[in-house]
This record gives structure tokens, C-alpha cells and sequence, in this order.
């Protein structure tokens, strides 16, 4: 079995049913320099079918840059897991390139790789929804910020709180960007960061994201505070409207209560005129006929006469006209 040396006194409580169970026991410690090159090199150089990768070498020079970055210019043993995280990004390269060779221009800087490795993997889940929520469970519940520190939780916790799905989780494990150990206390298991190296990366990332949010936050709070200034002016455009087309209302039944008050003005003084006009073509009418009937009667024609003062009653009826006709005939 294998187990962490943070650990290792736990198999004290086994040592009553099994004696020998420390008897023997092997540090799996750093790599030295000659064994790190020996884990570069030699996964490249196996050929198989099943391999995403085809067969590859590292030029001397790129495996110089790798392994002095490795070993901070060989003063250090080499950490198994920056060793893992730097050269499962070169054989991505080498897959999405299809090379034959890794030079230094391929390598590039070092710690570029590991500055964007979190990013990388975690840009490789599909769902944005779970993108987020990855990002929030290892930010948030994985590092105590202030120390910059790993934390473990438990998986219960993790379901819950973070919304996380156990196909997520193991997505995650998968990536090498955390890692699950059985929990000593219950059934189930607990997950932390794969590495210390990773603490930095992802604090940077999380720095990166609550900056988003607060300009996402920002943006709409601006566009929510812009809908309501505009709904406000469209309100008062609104109500300057209904108060200009009153105005126009008003102005118009002024005008059109004046217009009808001179119309009548105009029909009435018109109607005066024609009565006027009409009175004095009657009496003038009718002073011809009596001024015919008159010429009639003196020259003998009665009957003439009788039907021009007929015509004459029929326009002026008056007892004046009457009487004067009247007085004509009986004197014939």
C-alpha cells in the first residue's frame, strides 16, 4: 500500500493485528535530476497503438531548460507533480501539433505552464454552469486565502454547498488539478489541491474573477440605473404630451366655439340682408303690379286689372294695398 506520510502514524492502529505492517517501509521522496530526465524521456520514446501521441524526442537543449527549471538551475530535487503538470502540456502540444520533436521554442517559459495549467484544465469542462461552479468550489473551498494555504473538504459538503456532481468531481481528480483521499473519520472521501504549486495559479485566477463579477455586477447595475432614467423621461416625455395635446385641445375647441360664434354671426347677419333684399324686391314687385292694375283699370280692362292686384295681394297683403285697390274698384 501507499499512503501519505502525513498519515503514516495511522498504521500504528493496525499493528495489533498485523506486527509487521511497518517492517518495512520506502520513502517515495523528489526525484534527483538523472531520474527526472529518465520519467521525461522515456514515455515519449514508447511506441503503441493505443497512445494519443505519436512517438517523440526533446531536443538537448529543450531538455537542459526543462530540467534546470525543474530543479531551480539544479539545486533542487525534482517534485513529482510539476514534473507531471509540465509534460502532460508539452505532449498536448505534441498532439495538436503533431511533432516529432520538442525544442525550446516549444517549451517556451516554464512557468507560463504552470500559471495557466488551472485555467486550461478548467476551460476544458464543457458546461459553463459547471465551469463556474468548479472554479467557485476550488477557489473558494479549497485554499485559506489568508495563509495561502491548501484545505480539504469533505464530499458531502462539497454535493451541497457548492452544487458540484460527482461526474464533476472525478473530472476534476482526472485533470490532476485536485486530488481524493478516503476519509479516515466517515464513509466517502474528501478532496484538496493536488499541489502547493497550484495555490498561486488559482488564487490569480480567483483574483481574476471576483474582478469580472464586480464589472459584470457593475455593467448591470449601470444598464438597470439607464432603463429606469429612460423609463423616468419617457414618463415626463409622456405627461409633457398629454399636456401639450390638452393644450392643442383646449386651443382647438377656443378657436372652434369662436368660429361657430362668427359662423353664426355671419349666417345671421346674411339672413338679415336676404330678408332685407327680399322685402324690397316684393315691394317693388308689388308696386309695379299695382302700378299696372292701376293702368289697366284706367284704361277699361277690369279684368286685367283684378288679376295684376291678385297677384299683388299674393306678395303684399297688407291693408293698406287693400284698401287702396279696393277703393279704386268701387269708384269703377
Amino acid at each position: 500500500m501507499a499512503i501519505r506520510s502525513d498519515r503514516m502514524s495511522l498504521l500504528n492502529r493496525l499493528t495489533a493485528y498485523l506486527p509487521n505492517i511497518l517492517k518495512n517501509c520506502f520513502e517515495l521522496g523528489a526525484l534527483d535530476r538523472l531520474s527526472a530526465e529518465e520519467a521525461i524521456l522515456a514515455p515519449a520514446y514508447r511506441a503503441g497503438a493505443h497512445y494519443t501521441s505519436p512517438q517523440f524526442d526533446y531536443t538537448d537543449e529543450a531538455l537542459q531548460h526543462i530540467l534546470d527549471f525543474l530543479t531551480d538551475g539544479g539545486s533542487d530535487p525534482v517534485e513529482s507533480f510539476q514534473l507531471q503538470i509540465l509534460c502532460q502540456t508539452l505532449e498536448d502540444r505534441v498532439i495538436a501539433g503533431r511533432l516529432r520533436s520538442v525544442d525550446v521554442h516549444d517549451v517556451g517559459d516554464p512557468r507560463s505552464i504552470y500559471e495557466h495549467y488551472y485555467d486550461n484544465q478548467i476551460n476544458r469542462i464543457p458546461d459553463q454552469a459547471d465551469r463556474l461552479a468548479a472554479r467557485r468550489f476550488i477557489e473558494e473551498g479549497l485554499i485559506f486565502e489568508e495563509e495561502e494555504r491548501r484545505l480539504s473538504l469533505y464530499e458531502g459538503v462539497i454535493y451541497k454547498q457548492y452544487g458540484i456532481q460527482p461526474e464533476l468531481l472525478w473530472q476534476l481528480v482526472d485533470s490532476h488539478l485536485i486530488r481524493a483521499e478516503a476519509s479516515i473519520t466517515q464513509s466517502g472521501y474528501t478532496y484538496e489541491l493536488s499541489h502547493d504549486t497550484l495555490v498561486a495559479p488559482v488564487l490569480k485566477a480567483k483574483a481574476r474573477r471576483l474582478a469580472e463579477e464586480r464589472r459584470e455586477a457593475d455593467k448591470q447595475e449601470r444598464q438597470a440605473r439607464e432603463e429606469e432614467l429612460a423609463r423616468e423621461r419617457g414618463k415626463r416625455r409622456r405627461a409633457t404630451a398629454l399636456a401639450v395635446a390638452g393644450f392643442l385641445l383646449a386651443t382647438l375647441a377656443a378657436g372652434a366655439s369662436v368660429f361657430a360664434i362668427s359662423a353664426q354671426r355671419v349666417d345671421e347677419d346674411s339672413l338679415h340682408k336676404f330678408e332685407r333684399e327680399q322685402t324690397e324686391k316684393n315691394r317693388l314687385r308689388g308696386q309695379q303690379l299695382l302700378t299696372d292694375a292701376q293702368t289697366y283699370l284706367a284704361s277699361g280692362d277690369t279684368v286685367l286689372a283684378v288679376g295684376k292686384l291678385h297677384e299683388a295681394l299674393e306678395i303684399d297683403s297688407s291693408k293698406v294695398v287693400v284698401k287702396g285697390m279696393t277703393q279704386q274698384l268701387e269708384q269703377k
